[in-house]
């Protein structure tokens, strides 16, 4: 999805590639609370949360028995078992809480403001920071281009 990202941002597309970057950040913290902890973020049971305080306020917040956690509950919890992913968001959670205000605002989302550049590569840091990675490890999509009759395929990197 990050690789993907970037596609979309090469085509100047960077409502999408932010749209893609969030999808990227969520499934990170899903896949770690489902493969580390055992715990499907869609479908939480209370005493699979160790923290009593933060039970009872996702508890109460949800009102349902089984609880499901969005994006910044699901690193709260990451957190709060002491997942290195779950510190990571809580050192990035005022920009990350900025930049997803953005993304919310963007035309793919609810508004109306398209994502800016420099949004787009913010996120893409912070993702790839989730990752432990940088963007030179993404795998490169190959390009096609018409040359007469046939298609030249040639790779970006």
């Amino acid at each position: 999805m990050v690789a993907n990202a970037v596609r979309r941002a090469e085509q100047v597309r960077f409502d999408d590639a932010v749209a893609r970057l969030y999808g990227a950040v969520e499934k990170i913290a899903k896949i770690r609370l489902r493969l580390v902890y055992g715990i499907d973020n869609s479908n939480v049971r209370p005493e699979q949360i160790p923290d009593e305080e933060m039970r009872k306020r996702l508890q109460q917040d949800s009102g349902e028995e089984r609880l499901k956690l969005p994006l910044q509950k699901s690193f709260e919890l990451l957190q709060s078992l002491g997942d290195p992913s779950g510190q990571k968001f809580a050192h990035a959670q005022n920009e990350m809480r900025k930049l997803l205000d953005i993304r919310n605002n963007s035309i793919l989302a609810h508004g109306f403001e398209p994502v800016q550049e420099k949004t787009y590569r913010r996120m893409l840091d912070i993702s790839l920071s989730f990752l432990d990675g940088t963007e030179e490890d993404l795998p490169v999509f190959p390009k096609m281009r018409w040359e007469g009759l046939g298609y030249d395929l040639w790779w970006k990197r």
